[in-house]
């Protein structure tokens, strides 16, 4: 998808120069391409997360959604290494619930790997959401 998008990019750089003025290519190349997903859809509701690996190595996750499909992300890196996303907070509950080996009482590491507290994040329609995935890279220097 993101690739297609670099060759319609190429072909029309001075119309992307004057819609996305201040973004770098990456992204604004990134974003036409996600608007053609939305400009070919014309009925149905849709939420959508795609994954990518950069050029540079790092992952990336999109994420957007019209107002008929909700979107919620839970942040579990942390504990479980992961990123989750469905469409509801039940939907997150309930797996929760009838997952006991999620509970510090039924692991072997004793630990409560979702809290009850655990943030859940409901995403805005019609707004485009970029999650680099990668910690920054930290320089190593080596002392004398």
């Amino acid at each position: 998808m993101f690739e297609s998008a670099q060759i319609i990019a190429k072909d029309r750089e001075e119309e992307l120069k004057k819609e996305f003025p201040t973004l770098t290519p990456f992204l604004a190349e990134r974003l036409l391409g996600l608007k053609e997903i939305f400009s070919r859809v014309n009925y149905g509701a849709m939420a959508v997360a795609i994954a990518e690996r950069g050029d540079d190595a790092q992952r990336y996750l999109w994420l957007f959604r019209d107002e008929e499909r909700p979107l919620h992300v839970i942040d579990m890196r942390e504990t479980l290494g992961q990123i989750f996303y469905c469409s509801t907070a039940e939907i997150w509950r309930n797996a929760v619930e009838n997952t006991p080996s999620l509970k510090k009482e039924n692991n072997l590491e004793g630990i409560d790997y979702v809290p009850s507290d655990q943030v859940i994040i409901e995403f805005p329609a019609y707004q485009i959401w970029l999650l680099n995935l990668d910690p920054p890279r930290r320089l190593q220097t080596k002392t004398a």
